[in-house]
C-alpha cells in the first residue's frame, strides 16, 4: 500500500488513502490504511484470482452501461 500511495506524484491518491492507527487487543498502536471506494478500486484492479476479476468484470460492465445511459 505505501508503494502505491508514494507513487502519487500528481497528488491524486491523497483523497483516496488515509493512513490511520488503532489499538490491538493488546493495546499496541498499528497502522491501518482508510480508503475510499475509488481507493479501493485502484487498488483491487491489481489484484488476481476469481474475486478478483469477478469485480473488474462488474466494474467493466458499470462503466458500459453508465456509457449506454449517457446524458
Amino acid at each position: 500500500m505505501e508503494k502505491l500511495i508514494s507513487n502519487d506524484l500528481k497528488n491524486e491518491l491523497v483523497k483516496m488513502f488515509f493512513i490511520s492507527q488503532y489499538k490491538d487487543k493488546k493495546g499496541e498502536t498499528r497502522k491501518e490504511y482508510l480508503l475510499t471506494f475509488d481507493g479501493f478500486s485502484l487498488l483491487v484492479m491489481g489484484f488476481t484470482g476469481a474475486k478478483a476479476l469477478e469485480f473488474k468484470l462488474a466494474y467493466i460492465k458499470a462503466f458500459n452501461e453508465m456509457k449506454r445511459v449517457e446524458v
